[in-house]
């Protein structure tokens, strides 16, 4: 049975907006218009307005019977990597991964087996791809009921937000923390992002209940401390107004082996304390500091350096989770 573009749409989380084409292929849009034109016309910024249509965070989630759900998935670029994790979960329980590698351009059909009877069936679709779906299919007259979740967190952040270098899209730290917080998750990652104010006061058409805000890293890089310090609090502060009934948290950058250096914006710990300085001053803003959420250890990082592996994203959630419930 060929599901609906209606069915699609209710069974979809993570997307401000679904399109179809006239061949019958989805786009699954995780920045609304005006935030992927930023990108391109406001910053020039060709590959990261690129990113924007990766499908981080984009997951079907739906009760149903059906023994199958398959689809066709084309692959282009929506990241600087060149491989797609499509991770299918059965009841909470993780039961299949593909992942398909390309070269910037590669379909394939996929067949997920989903065993017999009523379940709760989850699909993460890959972050590091901008991937679209046609002739999405389960068994002929099977249920197909949406999970709808009650709240909603926007996520802002660099890299490390979008999944870089996440194998498995559900293990990713912020796939993860929407998912012990019991929220649906709109993941904003782009892949080489600083502090973007305009993109902090763009007020999105449904509020969230939740914002959380994970930039610094790259800032340290590459700004100079007047220039990170003026851009930080813009985006803070345009948060807050544009969310005011919102919870706001910000997250500190997480421990880099080379953070004992100096850059241009400073020591690596003066990111942390004036983006503690800059959430003091504000009602709806927390600032969780992150140094030391993930190991400090190569081991728990893909690059051994800067973007956890999924063990290190299992560890930053958890305890991103446990520092943030008194506050939730």
């Amino acid at each position: 049975m060929l599901l609906t573009k209606e069915q699609i749409k209710r069974i979809t989380r993570g997307a401000v907006d679904i399109e179809c084409d006239a061949n019958g292929w989805y786009s699954f849009y995780r920045f609304d218009a005006a935030q992927r034109e930023l990108y391109r016309s406001d910053r020039g910024w060709e590959d990261g307005y690129v990113k924007t249509f990766a499908t981080s965070g984009v997951r079907f989630s739906l009760v149903t019977d059906s023994t199958a759900f398959a689809f066709d998935a084309h692959m282009t670029s929506g990241s600087s990597r060149r491989y797609a994790g499509f991770d299918l979960y059965v009841d909470g329980v993780m039961t299949d991964h593909r992942t398909i590698v390309h070269d910037g351009d590669k379909q394939e059909r996929i067949t997920f087996s989903l065993g017999m009877g009523k379940k709760t069936v989850e699909i993460y679709l890959p972050w590091s791809a901008t991937t679209t779906l046609a002739n999405i299919t389960v068994d002929d007259g099977a249920l197909i009921e949406a999970t709808p979740r009650k709240k909603r967190m926007v996520s802002f952040g660099d890299s490390i937000t979008q999944g870089y270098d996440a194998v498995y899209p559900s293990l990713s730290y912020i796939v993860r923390l929407a998912d012990l917080m019991g929220v649906e998750v709109f993941d904003k990652g782009i892949g080489g992002e600083k502090f973007y104010p305009k993109l902090g006061q763009h007020r999105e058409e449904t509020a969230p209940d939740y914002v959380t805000v994970a930039y610094g890293t790259n800032d340290w890089n590459r700004f100079t401390k007047e220039e990170f310090e003026s851009r930080s609090r813009d985006f803070i502060e345009g948060l807050s107004k544009a969310y005011p009934e919102a919870k706001i948290f910000v997250f500190t950058p997480i421990w880099r082996e080379e953070y004992r250096e100096e850059r241009a914006a400073g020591p690596f710990f003066g990111i942390s304390e004036h983006l503690h300085r800059v959430g003091e001053a504000l009602p709806n803003v927390q600032v969780i500091e992150g140094f030391d959420l993930v190991p400090h250890l190569p081991e728990f990082y893909s690059d051994l350096r800067l973007h956890p592996n999924d063990m290190g994203f299992l560890l930053y959630a958890h305890n991103l989770y446990r520092k943030m419930m008194p506050l939730l």
